[in-house]
């Protein structure tokens, strides 16, 4: 039975006469009545509509009686819990018994008044439907008790509605009074949004504001199916393990990056000054082969301070609403290459990790040999704004495109070549902390495109309303 549908009845009787009458009263109140004159022709429709709403039973029939039928009925798993009327011109008290002991639930005797039908059939249907939204909800609260990640529902309010025991531990959130928690604001008061930005359509890293143990969240929300509900879902997974081993690594990076930059630089005053010195030809070629080592590690380092910074630090800045001419205007002041802007609308975007990302993909392709380099702008279906940086550099093999936005990859594959590998990492990481997403279409020949994702929360924060 689907919400929504006119409720179905099988009248199952061998009198032709009487099973038409039954289906014009039924009909005359909207509910859609199958006839079925025989018991296998009632399972035959059955199998081909599925469960109905309610079965009405005759009691006398030839070959299977409707005790029989009841018993059958009853048998199949799919009509186990459907309500049976029992029809018959059968009216005594040992009859009824037996009826109901075969599975009926109700009992009437023919002729039956088309009010007195009617009021049994819609008090059975409406049991019915009860008890399968109630076995319905039972289940989804189970599953939503089982799993390990918290789940919220939000109404258009950006109010909880519903939240498993996962969610309500993972955020701190008081189960009474749920439903007066406008989640956004709570997230605001209690969590620090160290990467991404909380919306109907986002994702995000949380860490737990107050002092005492760390507690880190990633949070992924999206729109529900209905439309025009304005309702939408948010999944936590406790990444607090994750989190903390990430903060680790960026304190030994750094720390290590500071501990080799003061040996370099005595290094690098030591050979300029050996520089300096009367030497044969051959001597000094070798000391400016270390300088130039020296100057390649620098850079290596600085980049790997830079990557560790963006993909560990909380970001710095926050999403503001940008109108399409002022997209153009900035792309157009800070880079060199040819602007396509698809927008239509305003966008609510963070505009720093957005230049960020185009300046070192710009950057990237120089270093590459593109001569030709193009940026098109665009909405992306699901709330986003995609950028494309393209170029008709001399490309990568499909294989090693893969690769490309892994830390240290260079295309020579040897490691030697120029820069540190970084630059396409420290812009998936900046992308990333954004709430963003990023990839790369490439062919060796054919240029390379490299495309970012950025959340576009400009509806939200236009048509959001203030909590209660």
């Amino acid at each position: 039975m689907k919400q929504g549908q006119t409720e179905w009845i099988l009248a199952l009787d061998d009198d032709p006469w009487a099973v038409e009458i039954v289906c014009a009263m039924l009909e005359s109140h909207g509910y859609q009545v199958q006839p079925a004159h025989s018991m296998e022709e009632a399972i035959e429709i059955i199998r081909r509509l599925g469960s109905p709403s309610l079965l009405l039973v005759d009691g006398m029939m030839p070959n299977v009686d409707g005790f029989m039928a009841c018993r059958t009925f009853r048998e199949l798993s799919a009509l186990d819990k459907v309500p049976i009327v029992f029809l018959t011109a059968l009216d005594g008290e040992g009859d009824r018994v037996a009826a109901l002991e075969a599975g009926a639930d109700d009992f009437l005797t023919k002729p039956v008044s088309e009010s007195m039908l009617i009021t049994r059939v819609r008090t059975l249907v409406e049991l019915y439907r009860r008890r399968l939204q109630t076995e319905v909800r039972s289940r989804y609260e189970a599953v939503m008790d089982a799993t390990g990640d918290g789940i919220l529902i939000l109404d258009s309010y950006d109010q909880v509605i519903e939240a498993n025991q996962a969610a309500l531990s993972l955020l701190a959130i008081p189960r009474n009074p749920l439903r007066t928690i406008h989640l956004p604001t709570y997230v605001e008061q209690h969590w620090v949004v160290e990467r991404g930005s909380i919306g109907p359509f986002s994702e995000a890293l949380l860490v737990w504001r107050a002092e005492g143990p760390p507690t880190a969240i990633e949070w992924t929300s999206r729109r529900l199916s209905e439309r025009g509900s304005g309702h939408w879902a948010v999944v936590l997974r406790d990444a607090t393990d994750k989190w903390a081993r990430d903060q680790a690594l960026g304190r030994m990076m750094r720390s290590l990056g500071h501990k080799l930059r003061t040996p370099l630089t005595g290094l690098s005053v030591s050979l300029d000054l050996a520089k300096q010195v009367d030497l044969e030809a051959e001597r000094l070629e070798m000391i400016e082969v270390a300088e130039r080592s020296a100057r390649r590690l620098e850079e290596t380092i600085i980049r790997i301070l830079e990557f560790t910074d963006t993909a560990t630090l909380p970001s710095p800045t926050e999403a503001s609403i940008v109108a399409p001419h002022e997209f153009s205007a900035a792309l157009e002041m800070g880079i060199d290459a040819a602007i396509t802007n698809k927008l239509s609308r305003a966008v609510r975007v963070d505009m720093e990790a957005a230049m960020r990302a185009v300046e070192e993909l710009v950057r990237n392709a120089r270093s590459a040999g593109a001569s030709e380099i193009r940026v098109h702008v665009a909405h992306h279906p699901g709330g986003a704004v995609q950028i494309e940086v393209s170029d008709n550099g001399p490309g990568l093999p499909s294989a090693t495109s893969q690769r490309a936005l892994e830390p240290f990859f260079q295309t020579d594959g040897t490691g030697e070549g120029e820069g540190a590998g970084l630059g396409l990492s420290i812009v998936e990481a900046a992308v990333n902390r954004a709430g963003g997403s990023m990839g790369i279409w490439s062919s060796a020949g054919d240029g390379t495109t490299v495309w970012f994702r950025l959340p576009d929360d400009a509806a939200e924060a236009t048509g959001r309303l203030a909590p209660a």
